[in-house]
C-alpha cells in the first residue's frame, strides 16, 4: 500500500500522458498482428517451367548442340521430359535427336539459373505488362537439364520444336492450379518450351505463311486530326473514305459532336468525288500521314506488322 500511496494520486497531465502511451502501444501491437510479413507477395503456384533459348542456329552438315531445362518446386521425373517437332496443323512428332538428361543438385540449380536467366521462360514471363505488386522469382528446388545433339543438320531439321514435361499442361497438379485462374483477357502467345531451329541456307516451309494477310475491315477514314481557321475566314479541307469494296457516296456524312457525344448534322458545303485507282494511289501518297481510323490509333508495336492494304475504291469529300 505504501507503493500505491507513493504513486497516487497522479497529476492530471501525467495520467493523460501514460494513457496515450498505453493506447499507442496497443495500436502498434494491433497493426503488427494485422500486417504480418506476408505482405510480401508469394510466388504464384505453377507446374514445372521450361527454360530454352527461342532460336537455335546451325549450318547444313554441322553438329548442333544445345540445352533446355525443366525446373519446379516438386520432385521431377526424367521419364516425363521430352522434345517434339511441331508439324503443320500443330501436329507433334518425336525427334531422332540424341538427348541426355541430368537431375541437378540445389547448388547446380542456382548456377544453371544464373547462367540461363536470359533464356526464354514460360508464358508467365513473356507477359511484360507490369504487375501492381510483382511476384518474386521462385527458388526452384528441383531441376533437370536436357543436352540435345543434332548430328548432320539438314533442312528437314529446320522447324519449330516444343520442349515439354509430360504430355501437356494439365499433367501436373501444380499447373492445374494455375490453369484454373486464367488471365481475364488471355493473349495468344507461343506455348512454354517453344523454340525454333534455323539451318543456314534452308528455306522455311512456312515462309509464305509468315507474311500476314491484310486484316479484314470496313472502309477506313482518312482525315487530318486538326483543321485551323480564323474567325470570318473560309475554311476548306478534305477527308477520304477508302475500302476494298465499292462505296456509296450517299453513305458519306459529317457530324458535329456535341456534349454527351450527341451527333448533329453540319451546315457545311460538302462535295463528293469517287476516285479512280490511279487517283486513289495519288491520294494515298499525298495523305499518308493523315490520321486514320481507330486501327491506326493503337500505337503499340505488333510483333508482325500487317501490310498496308491497297484500296480498290475511295471517295474524297
Amino acid at each position: 500500500s505504501s507503493g500505491i500511496n507513493a504513486e497516487w494520486p497522479l497529476r492530471p497531465g501525467t495520467f493523460i500522458l501514460k494513457m496515450k502511451l498505453l493506447i499507442s502501444a496497443l495500436v502498434l501491437v494491433a497493426l503488427a498482428s494485422a500486417h504480418p510479413d506476408d505482405r510480401r507477395p508469394h510466388p504464384r503456384p505453377h507446374g514445372p517451367r521450361i527454360f530454352v533459348r527461342p532460336v537455335q542456329k546451325s549450318e547444313q552438315g554441322a553438329t548442333l548442340q544445345f540445352k533446355f531445362g525443366v525446373a519446379g518446386m516438386k520432385p521431377l521425373d526424367e521419364a516425363k521430359v521430352n522434345l517434339k517437332k511441331v508439324l503443320k496443323g500443330r501436329v507433334l512428332e518425336d525427334t531422332d535427336f540424341d538427348i541426355s538428361l541430368k537431375t541437378l543438385t540445389e547448388e547446380e540449380i542456382k548456377e544453371w539459373m544464373d547462367e540461363h536467366k536470359e533464356d526464354k521462360e514460360d508464358r508467365d514471363d513473356k507477359d511484360r505488362r507490369p504487375h501492381p505488386r510483382p511476384h518474386p522469382h521462385p527458388h526452384f528446388k528441383h531441376a533437370i537439364v536436357a543436352s540435345v545433339t543434332v548430328n548432320n543438320a539438314t533442312c528437314d531439321d529446320q522447324a519449330r520444336y516444343l520442349a515439354r514435361y509430360g504430355k501437356g499442361k494439365h499433367d501436373d497438379e501444380e499447373e492445374e492450379e494455375e490453369v484454373a485462374h486464367p488471365h481475364p483477357k488471355p493473349h495468344p502467345r507461343p506455348p512454354p518450351g517453344a523454340f525454333l531451329i534455323l539451318v543456314k541456307g534452308c528455306k522455311r516451309d512456312d515462309e509464305e505463311d509468315v507474311r500476314p494477310e491484310p486484316r479484314p475491315h470496313g472502309p477506313r477514314i482518312f482525315v487530318r486530326p486538326v483543321q485551323k481557321s480564323e474567325q470570318g475566314a473560309t475554311l476548306e479541307f478534305k477527308f477520304g473514305v477508302a475500302g476494298m469494296k465499292p462505296l456509296d457516296e450517299a453513305k458519306v456524312n459529317l457530324k458535329k459532336v456535341l456534349k454527351g457525344r450527341v451527333l448533329e448534322d453540319t451546315d457545311f458545303d460538302i462535295s463528293l468525288k469517287t476516285l479512280t485507282e490511279e487517283e486513289i494511289k495519288e491520294w494515298m501518297d499525298e495523305h499518308k500521314e493523315d490520321k486514320e481510323d481507330r486501327d491506326d490509333k493503337d500505337r503499340r508495336p505488333h510483333p508482325r506488322p500487317h501490310p498496308h492494304p491497297h484500296f480498290k475504291h475511295a471517295i474524297v469529300a
